[in-house]
């Protein structure tokens, strides 16, 4: 007869397996993602404007020379020819150096405000949604009081009164931003934290931290990654706002919004080369980063990927 082979009692199966077993995401769960992005022609369409946009904002200026430091107002306001393929500005500088150099500010400020304001909207989110109760309505009014308040307003006024550079701006842009994400992590929170592996967590005495940046969290990811995405086209919008309105980095930096501004000044001029190209840019730029955050929504939806 073959040894007899101990088996565990039912309630001692080693917890730490079960756990791992319950918080692995499926196999196949990142080829589905993959799959479903890759079958959004959009998507498609927005990685590669993406992808455009960002060469010819950084990789641009080292191809294509101007001076973007010195104004030259004997040239100010020449239509496109040759030496100034897209023509000068009002000030002589060269308005095809002008929109790569505004578009790196745009970028660098979308991207650092997304990120800044993910990162602090998911942990509050996290946080408020774990505990509950007195501790998760408190979080929650405070949100609620900072979304009763017109952003752009308070921006204005922030702008009006501390010094306007490239990391105030961030700042002040992600001071806002992050709300939205703090809710919709909270939500997400809210039904995380009732699955099982989180409950086995509580019962082997794992903190609060633990359950929150290492389960709850990273199943939230799909979430994150999707507003982030949006979060880079409203900081853009927000930002090329601020510019329009005359609140954008002083020159001789640059930025889209401040560029339309200035162009709108010209448009009974026929002077279309300081409209259109800049405010095609900020379109197809917010377009396809919401291209790209339609088709990452879709893609993180289960029920697609089991189609």
């Amino acid at each position: 007869m073959p040894p007899d082979i101990e088996t565990p009692p039912p309630g001692e199966i080693d917890a730490s397996t079960e756990i791992s077993q319950l918080v692995r995401p499926p196999r196949r769960r990142g080829a589905g993602v993959v799959s479903v992005f890759m079958e959004n022609k959009l998507a498609l369409v927005g990685v590669i404007l993406i992808v455009l946009i960002i060469l010819f904002c950084f990789v641009g200026p080292l191809v294509y020379h101007s001076n973007q430091i010195a104004s030259n107002l004997s040239i100010s306001n020449d239509a496109p020819g040759p030496g100034h393929p897209l023509g000068t500005d009002n000030v002589g500088y060269d308005e095809l150096g002008r929109l790569m150099k505004g578009g790196q500010s745009s970028l660098e400020i979308g991207f650092a405000a997304a990120i800044l304001a993910g990162l602090f909207g998911v942990l509050w989110g996290a946080v408020s949604g774990f505990f509950g109760g007195i501790i998760d309505t408190i979080m929650m009014r405070i949100v609620d009081a900072l979304l009763s308040i017109p952003v752009l307003f308070v921006l204005l006024l922030m702008a009006a009164i501390i010094k306007v550079n490239q990391l105030n701006l961030t700042l002040a842009v992600a001071f806002f931003a992050w709300l939205v994400p703090a809710r919709l992590i909270r939500g997400e929170t809210l039904t995380l934290r009732t699955r099982e592996y989180v409950q086995a967590v509580k019962g082997m005495g794992g903190g609060a931290s633990r359950s929150i940046f290492l389960h709850l969290i990273p199943n939230a990811i799909g979430t994150i990654v999707v507003n982030i995405t949006f979060q880079v086209a409203d900081a853009i919008l927000a930002l090329a706002a601020l510019g329009y309105l005359g609140f954008g980095i002083p020159p001789p930096a640059a930025n889209w919004g401040a560029m339309l501004s200035q162009g709108v000044t010209y448009i009974y001029a026929g002077e279309w080369w300081l409209i259109y190209p800049v405010g095609a840019l900020i379109v197809l730029t917010v377009m396809a980063f919401n291209f790209v955050g339609d088709a990452l929504r879709d893609a993180f939806d289960v029920r697609l990927q089991r189609r």
